[in-house]
């Protein structure tokens, strides 16, 4: 797989991992490309994440990009080592690839694990896999999944490698069964039975997991009818003699070992681990069988941190009223933030899931507090203090008022919003989200033609750019710079490492939605473009400016019955905003019904469109045939172009629709020069669909970095 095609996978997957089982399917289908909505589903059907831990603490799915199939270790149809013939390609990870292969001698389906080639002389690399087989080939037990040997192997170029043997799975992970439904008490019991019995097994061999979740636990249907719960991946898992969260500590951001949502207190906190760290996990797994959720959920892995380290977990019962008293008791032991209060090991947990013993509390002499655990949490604070300043109360009463008006779109609410947000640097000049807040707002300024490319573009991306340097981690500065470089007409195709950034540090964030939203749709990836749009929406439903985007990226889409039904959304949603009635005309003008579109003009013009009113009108003189009055038009608002800010592509727009598509070219080459951003609308605007093959268009398209 091409790293462009692997980055636009893994973005797709980001988004898709946050919806449910009906929401994925929905945009699986809206992927328009085949080839990738098959992959989106093979790795969303396996229930794994990114933060899992194949090798470096992720997950064997993702990693950086394998270019291509044939810089793969191993191809289909090749016997390795003269036994092992190689069925099909599974997945890629941070150092390692997987692949189905039959083993001749035994005549058996396994799974091969290696290094990818790329990385594979790395020091150290051969010695992690060798000793994660040497840990998993300590375990014997029906519910762990078996690794068989270590061999070696050379690629197709002579690089020596190493591989590991082991059980193939067939099946759906845990992660995967509890997000279509939450598992009744009667049908979890097994399955956790199971999985106490195989964990238990690995504790008895003095093995700490340390990334025990509902991720790394397949269901396999048995041939008796049955479902065997196999626990998989020891990629981090260590000897408790020595085991430690290496590197594991929120002082060393992106270095934690294993994923957020399931490690203990002492595990985020890079303390000495004991066995007590997969108790907790294992506390936190049925609690998601049973609630469909986590105990502690969070946009970000510091944020999940920081409600663990706090607080105690919440009570399953919240969630599920009805859950027998035992197993909530259960549960809540497990979850304990202190290490030598939770169950001793997981026979204990069945016995008290059973109702056979009650949990006695036990102290330890020093508790959390002391030695060690004193460091990890000054650590810790260390790096929460980094992230969370406190905020001077009228700055941040200054910030709040300027998210509200730079919510709106005319240019009296955006002034508003900036003057807000320079109150807010004055008194905080470090105050991160109000620059990107700031950054923003120049941008939609420039976006909606009230200032200049030149002057607002250069604000906006300083702005931005001390913003992610202030808060490296916050989704809302590389949101806002990626927005900034998406209306930069020299820059605008780099844009997209920048949201994709945002969106993996937060998912929930709208603006970043919309941004990524609008640069994907003059990509002319249309189906993605509506999807994040609509993920945005999901956050916040009433957000005007996404609303307004879901109805351009509609239009875009040539899906105008829901282009139309939007746009009657967004007049609903605000009658008395200008932009609202523009994109209803706008939709009327596409359904021929030209009279009701030249009644939203009327609106539109009371709320302050002149001059797009004006443009729109001469738009539907010509589409009735009344060519004249279109260039009329034209011409006028191409003399106030020349001196004032006005968008290049509308008026290319009106220059095409009365025939004359030498002067829309023209317009959009000097909007290029111009540096006017809404030229990038026009490759693929519907308006353009005539102008194709038409060469000066597809010097223009070349202009701009498309295949023209």
């Amino acid at each position: 797989m091409s790293a462009g095609r692997w980055a636009r996978l893994k973005s797709l997957f980001n988004v898709a991992d946050d919806l449910s089982q009906g929401g994925r399917h929905r945009f699986i289908d809206a992927v328009s490309d085949p080839s990738i909505a098959a992959e989106l589903k093979r790795l969303l059907d396996r229930g794994d994440d990114l933060s899992g831990s194949f090798l470096e603490g992720r997950s064997w799915i993702f990693g950086p990009p394998v270019d291509e199939p044939a810089t793969r270790s191993l191809t289909r149809g090749e016997v390795v080592n003269g036994r092992f013939e190689i069925s099909q390609f599974l997945g890629a990870g941070g150092m390692g690839e997987v692949y189905e292969a039959f083993d001749t001698e035994v005549n058996e389906r396994i799974a091969l694990k290696t290094l990818r080639p790329d990385v594979a002389t790395l020091p150290g690399l051969t010695g992690s896999l060798r000793k994660e087989l040497q840990i998993a080939r300590r375990i014997s037990h029906p519910n762990v999944c078996r690794s068989f040997d270590l061999n070696r192997t050379k690629t197709p170029d002579g690089v020596q490698t190493v591989f590991i043997t082991m059980e193939l799975l067939e099946g759906r992970t845990l992660a995967e069964v509890v997000h279509e439904r939450p598992y009744p008490v009667e049908e979890a019991l097994p399955i956790v039975r199971q999985l106490l019995s195989g964990l238990g097994a690995a504790h008895h061999c003095g093995i700490i997991h340390r990334d025990f979740k509902s991720g790394n636990i397949m269901l396999v249907s048995e041939a008796n009818g049955g479902t065997r719960a196999v626990i998989t991946d020891f990629g981090l898992a260590r000897d408790a003699a020595t085991a430690r969260a290496d590197a594991g500590t929120l002082s060393a951001p992106g270095a934690m070992v294993g994923t957020p949502a399931y490690m203990s207190p002492e595990q985020l906190q890079g303390l000495p681990l004991t066995l007590s760290a997969d108790i907790y996990a294992i506390g936190v797994v049925i609690f998601e069988m049973l609630t469909g959720r986590l105990p502690f959920e969070g946009s970000t892995p510091l944020a999940i941190a920081l409600k663990r380290l706090r607080t105690d977990a919440p009570s399953p019962r919240e969630f599920l009223p009805g859950l027998p008293a035992h197993w909530n008791t259960t549960i809540m032991a497990c979850l304990d933030r202190e290490p030598n209060r939770r169950p001793r090991d997981t026979e204990e947990i069945g016995r008290m899931l059973l109702g056979e013993q009650v949990i006695r509390r036990r102290w330890s002499r020093r508790g959390i507090a002391g030695g060690a655990a004193a460091a990890g949490i000054a650590a810790t604070l260390t790096y929460i203090a980094r992230e969370q300043r406190t905020v001077n109360p009228e700055a941040e009463r200054s910030f709040k008022r300027a998210e509200e008006f730079a919510k709106g779109r005319a240019l009296e609410d955006l002034k508003s919003g900036l003057q807000e947000y320079e109150s807010a640097l004055r008194l905080e000049p470090e105050y991160a989200e109000a620059l990107a807040g700031m950054a923003d707002t120049y941008s939609s300024m420039v976006n909606f033609g009230f200032m200049s490319p030149m002057e607002g573009l250069d604000r906006a991306r300083a702005a931005a750019a001390k913003a992610v340097e202030i808060k490296p981690r916050m989704a809302r500065g590389h949101g806002s710079l990626g927005y900034v470089i998406s209306m930069d007409v020299r820059r605008w195709l780099s844009a997209e490492p920048h949201f994709r950034r945002a969106v993996e540090l937060n998912a929930k964030e709208p603006t970043v939605r919309r941004a990524y939203g609008a640069h994907l749709g003059r990509l002319g990836r249309f189906n993605e473009a509506i999807a994040q749009v609509k993920m945005g929406l999901n956050e916040d439903p009433f957000f005007l400016p996404l609303n307004h985007q879901l109805a351009a990226e509609y239009f875009r889409a040539r899906r105008f019955e829901e282009f139309h039904a939007q746009s009657l959304e967004v007049v609903r949603l605000q009658p008395r905003d200008g932009q609202s009635h523009l994109a209803l005309a706008r939709s009327f003008e596409w359904r021929r019904e030209f009279e009701q579109a030249l009644r939203s003009l009327t609106e539109a013009e009371k709320f302050g469109q002149t001059m797009m009113a004006l443009c729109q009108r001469g738009c539907i003189a010509a589409w009735r045939g009344n060519l004249p009055v279109g260039r009329d038009t034209a011409e006028r608002l191409e003399s106030y172009w020349k001196k004032n800010s006005f968008s290049a592509f509308q008026l290319a727009i009106l220059w095409f629709l009365s025939g004359q598509s030498g002067r829309a070219t023209a317009v959009l080459k000097a909007g290029f020069d111009r540096q006017d951003s809404t030229i990038l609308a026009a490759p693929t605007s519907p308006y353009f669909d005539g102008l194709k093959n038409d060469p000066e268009f597809r010097e223009f398209s070349q202009t701009l970095g498309l295949n023209g």
